[in-house]
């Protein structure tokens, strides 16, 4: 892990690039960006920062089967009115809002042309639904990727994201905030960052759930202003996995 100044360093900057983007002129956005780094470190966290405070924020996570539809919509033929649905990518073209692309190497290849469209500069960006209706961004839309392994992107996802910025470490302010609760809490922290401990989930340990199940073991509470630091899911294994390790601090 990056000793505490450098990280804090590395930190600093990524707050100064997310404060640019949050004042960017709505009618010419910055580049749009790559965030990479090893799985945990606060790319979406960051990602999310970015947006402007005029934005609403809209997030999907890229997988094998992500396809136009999950992108930009469907018929809903389940309650029979065969209504229009529109997807993710859609609503955040409609009000020009802020997209999170959350692990793009493992996008597939039928969602790749509706990617193309949402990376595309603002002047050609268009996206044309089966309806016939063709969608074109809002002026102000913005999208940011993230990535654990920007080399399985596909060459030309990656040339439409023109600023590559790395994640290499976790906040030294989250950390600091799990230390508080105990030093077995900051052991608990590393484990999990050095991939000793945490639920394998597309190819790396689930930091985030790790530490956030060392809270819910010792019936911690946290307050708001620390709470984007940590993502809440439930494992029953992981969490007594964390509790033995909070115990003895042994890996079982």
């Amino acid at each position: 892990m990056a000793r505490a100044k450098d990280a804090d360093q590395v930190w600093d900057r990524l707050d100064t690039l997310a404060e640019a983007h949050r004042r960017a002129d709505p009618e010419s956005p910055l580049p749009k960006v790559l965030l990479h780094g090893p799985v945990g470190t606060g790319k979406t966290f960051m990602a999310r920062q970015m947006a402007r405070l005029d934005q609403e924020v809209f997030m999907i996570t890229c997988h094998e089967d992500l396809s136009a539809f999950d992108l930009f919509g469907y018929r809903d033929a389940v309650s029979g009115t065969h209504a229009w649905v529109p997807g993710v990518a859609a609503r955040a073209w409609a009000c020009g809002g802020h997209l999170v692309l959350n692990e793009l190497e493992n996008a597939g290849e039928s969602a790749l042309l509706s990617l193309y469209a949402i990376l595309d500069s603002p002047e050609v960006a268009q996206y044309t639904l089966p309806t016939g209706d063709t969608l074109r961004p809002k002026a102000g839309f913005t999208a940011v990727g993230t990535t654990n392994d920007p080399d399985r992107i596909r060459g030309p996802i990656r040339d439409r994201l023109s600023s590559w910025v790395e994640v290499p470490t976790p906040s030294p302010a989250a950390l600091r905030t799990l230390s508080r609760y105990g030093d077995r809490y900051r052991d608990l922290a590393e484990a999990a960052y050095a991939g000793r401990i945490g639920t394998p989930r597309l190819g790396g340990p689930s930091f985030r759930q790790v530490l956030a199940m060392a809270q819910l073991a010792a019936d911690k509470r946290i307050g708001p202003d620390e709470a984007p630091f940590f993502v809440f899911g439930y494992s029953p294994t992981l969490l007594e996995t964390v509790r033995v390790f909070l115990s003895t601090g042994e890996v079982e």
